[in-house]
């Protein structure tokens, strides 16, 4: 039972439980494709609400807003935005809109941002391999990291709290039964 699927998720009837379930098997094997799998797109909008921001949280935690943007989560950016609308998590929300904006400003997709990022990394893996040690990872878009930067360490006290998911939890409420 660590599939993430609308059969299993049937079985909640307490938002801390289901999203509990979801932390807990979100990034297991059964479910590691999950995005991108058809089996996605059959759940319900409140749970793709809770993964878009449970994977927006991990990557977050681990690395900044940054380095959400530069993986595979990031493509799910509007989708995530929404997700933290739906949920009443609208400040939230605000923050990553502007980092939109920011973007715009400098005619930078997420596409355009992981690709030309992934071709940094593939750069620096076959200079490593041809025996260049010193050679760093170069930074794509410094300067739209830096505002990023900017943005994050204002998200920060937000994300640091997590009152978002007592937001979340609220909004699972109508959809599951009692």
């Amino acid at each position: 039972m660590d599939k993430i699927d609308n059969e299993t998720l049937s079985l909640f009837n307490d938002p801390d439980d289901l999203i509990g379930f979801i932390a807990l098997h979100r990034y297991g094997p059964v479910n590691g494709g999950l995005l991108e799998s058809p089996r996605f797109k059959e759940l319900p909008q409140y749970v793709a609400d809770v993964i878009y921001i449970l994977d927006f949280e991990t990557m977050f935690d681990i690395e900044g807003l940054f380095f959400f943007l530069e993986n595979s989560p990031g493509k799910h950016f509007p989708e995530t935005v929404a997700a933290f609308e739906r949920t009443g998590n609208t400040e939230l929300a605000g923050y990553l809109k502007k980092v939109k904006s920011l973007m715009d400003a400098r005619d930078v997709s997420i596409e355009r941002l992981q690709n030309e990022t992934l071709e940094n990394i593939l750069q620096w893996d076959e200079k490593r391999k041809d025996g260049e040690m010193r050679f760093d990872l170069e930074e794509t878009f410094p300067e739209l990291r830096r505002e990023i930067e900017e943005v994050e360490k204002e998200l920060y006290p937000l994300m640091d709290e997590r009152d978002y998911w007592d937001r979340v939890k609220s909004s699972l409420k109508p959809h599951l039964k009692a």
